[in-house]
């Protein structure tokens, strides 16, 4: 009885080891399988393929709930998400991932995400405050002003300038009279000497 059950036994042993290596090699497949995704989707977000890579990656998280690199892939859709501009998306799976993997090394990141995410819905979302409105109508109205100056300015020495001009051209005017006037006093007197002349 004895050599009977240990026959049955190695049978057993032979049976156990070959469903141990059947599982494992269903096991290195998966695993490489796991990694092949990942890798695809991570070249398609360095790639800026955004759709694709948000893609690849939710596969990812559906298909290997268990993986190891569930956080990566996670930070790397949140990623994928914002190259998109879908924040808020974004914004939940990186809170989501706070919540669940606080041991996660890519928390830091995600802090820094979270800020840029908060600081450009800040930029994009910010009304003008009316403190600031009426400074720049206040300070648009004084430049107003100088302008307005400015041009009276101009507009004054221009005016100036055209009545300088006019009074120059009619001196230049009374010079000329005057020149012509004396040219003929000239002649006139000439005349008069040489007709003394001939007498």
């Amino acid at each position: 009885m004895g050599k009977g059950f240990c026959k049955d036994t190695k049978g057993l042993i032979l049976i156990l080891l070959f469903y141990v290596l059947l599982f494992s090699l269903t096991d290195i497949d998966a695993s490489f399988s796991e990694l092949e995704l990942f890798d695809k989707a991570y070249e398609n977000y360095i790639s800026y393929r955004p759709e694709e890579a948000i893609k690849d990656f939710k596969t990812f998280l559906a298909e290997f709930t268990d993986s190891s690199a569930k956080d990566a892939a996670m930070f790397w859709l949140a990623k994928s998400l914002i190259q998109t501009k879908s924040f808020v998306e974004a914004k939940e799976i990186f809170s989501y991932m706070k919540k669940q993997f606080p041991e996660s090394p890519f928390l830091p990141f995600v802090d820094e995400e979270l800020e840029k995410i908060k600081k450009f819905h800040i930029e994009t979302h910010k009304e003008p405050e009316i403190s600031e409105t009426a400074e720049t109508n206040d300070a648009f109205k004084i430049r107003i002003e100088e302008l307005k100056k400015k041009i009276e300015m101009q507009e004054k020495t221009l005016k100036e300038a055209m009545e300088e001009r006019d009074k120059l051209k009619l001196h230049l005017e009374q010079e000329r009279k005057n020149a012509e006037d004396l040219k003929a006093k000239i002649r006139e007197y000439e005349k008069k000497e040489l007709k003394k002349e001939k007498e």
